[in-house]
């Protein structure tokens, strides 16, 4: 499985230890297979489930800072209680 890290720039340029340049910031034609998102407070994430799902994601995770994950599955409206990537994942990480 290819793991992708996808930012945008101005995300990045607020991290002192990463420089972001012309050749470490790029476009993805499309999603990677499993996008996961953590969540910061009072954050929606219903906007970009949409983004990623269309641009052919299979799965969308998203963790809130107490590590509670939730599922979202393409094809599926709301959250599963698992993936089916990684359905051993659990849904409650420590962070």
């Amino acid at each position: 499985m290819e793991v992708s890290i996808v930012c945008i720039r101005e995300a990045l340029e607020r991290f002192p230890y990463v420089r972001a340049t012309e050749e470490n910031i790029g476009c993805l034609a499309t999603a990677p297979e499993l996008c996961v998102k953590v969540l910061v407070p009072e954050e929606d994430p219903s906007k970009r489930l949409g983004l990623y799902f269309e641009a052919d994601a299979l799965e969308v995770w998203t963790c809130n800072l107490q590590g509670r994950l939730l599922f979202y599955l393409v094809r599926e409206p709301l959250p599963q209680p698992k993936s089916r990537i990684f359905p051993d994942f659990p849904s409650t990480i420590n962070i």
